[in-house]
């Protein structure tokens, strides 16, 4: 069973009438784990209602919850979400969540190397607070891992190109969205690139193995070992969009540590990714039937 680490926030998204748990590292990690991955998810939930119910996630979407710290002094992470305009939604993530104070030293960084995990996930925003971000690249620096996927993942305008430079230069894999290439090619390269000439300056600076630009409907394109394509989706009616990036990821991230190449990979992120667009929350239930009448193989 492949064994991989998500790293980084739980966030409820609080909106006007609800609250829905969410964030990329524990979205990823709920799918990789329904595909049958043994996922870990290192984070950070406060002692509060929120923090106690997201633990408890955790534990109930068969998470393994070991790295998983409580904190008795910062309320759990929010996204509050307000509406500017009908369907424009504006997120206010407030800098004393919980998982912005991770915590990692050299035994936390000893007990993940002696785990043998394959994969170590991680994306910027849990790195915007200075406690999260030191414990974060520790872990990057200190563990040894075959792989690690970095979903740049660019939210609430954070996008320091100190942290986008340094997970680059610790990553296997990088997956970023069409929209996302803009702002960091002019971060990295101080111009705006089109994806395509992005992605070779990328792989040339970073030596990045695997090199993944999401484009929405579209599909992705995949750059590995020299070689470019691009993959459309499976065609299903979308009930709502949310976490489809996240399932994506995982999709692919179950299907090269099973042994597949990148682009293997990137048809089953795609189909992953169909299925969670085509039902309501970022999380639904993993129907095995329906995911691979889209045209893959769940083993």
């Amino acid at each position: 069973m492949a064994k991989i680490l998500s790293i980084g926030e739980i966030l409820w998204d609080v909106f006007p009438d609800k609250e829905i748990i969410g964030g990329a590292p524990f979205n990823l990690a709920v799918h990789a784990r329904a595909l049958g991955c043994d996922a870990y998810i290192l984070s950070r939930a406060g002692c509060d209602r929120r923090g106690e119910t997201a633990a408890e996630q955790v534990r109930l979407k068969g998470i393994n919850g070991r790295y998983l710290q409580k904190d008795a002094d910062r309320p759990h992470g929010t996204a509050v979400v307000n509406f500017t305009s009908p369907g424009i939604a504006v997120y206010h993530i407030p800098p004393d969540g919980s998982h912005n104070f991770i915590a990692a030293d050299d035994n936390t960084v000893a007990d993940i190397n002696a785990g043998g995990f394959d994969m170590l996930c991680f994306g910027t925003l849990a790195q915007k607070g200075e406690v999260s971000r030191k414990s974060i690249q520790a872990v990057l620096n200190g563990v040894k891992t075959r792989h690690r996927f970095f979903d740049v993942n660019l939210r609430m305008e954070f996008h320091d190109r100190d942290v986008i430079d340094f997970s680059l230069g610790r990553a296997t894999i990088f997956k970023i969205n069409e929209e996302e290439c803009v702002i960091v090619s002019r971060e990295l390269f101080g111009r705006e690139m089109p994806p395509d000439d992005f992605a070779a300056a990328v792989i040339k600076k970073y030596n990045t193995e695997h090199m993944l630009i999401t484009l929405g409907p579209k599909g992705c394109a995949v750059y590995s070992g020299g070689r470019r394509e691009t993959f459309a989706p499976p065609d299903v009616p979308v009930a709502d969009t949310v976490g489809a990036g996240d399932a994506f990821s995982a999709g692919f991230i179950y299907s090269l540590l099973r042994g597949g190449d990148a682009f293997g990979a990137a048809v089953f992120g795609n189909a992953m990714g169909s299925f969670v667009a085509s039902k309501e929350g970022a999380t639904p239930a993993l129907n095995v039937a329906e995911l691979e009448a889209l045209g893959v193989r769940v083993n």
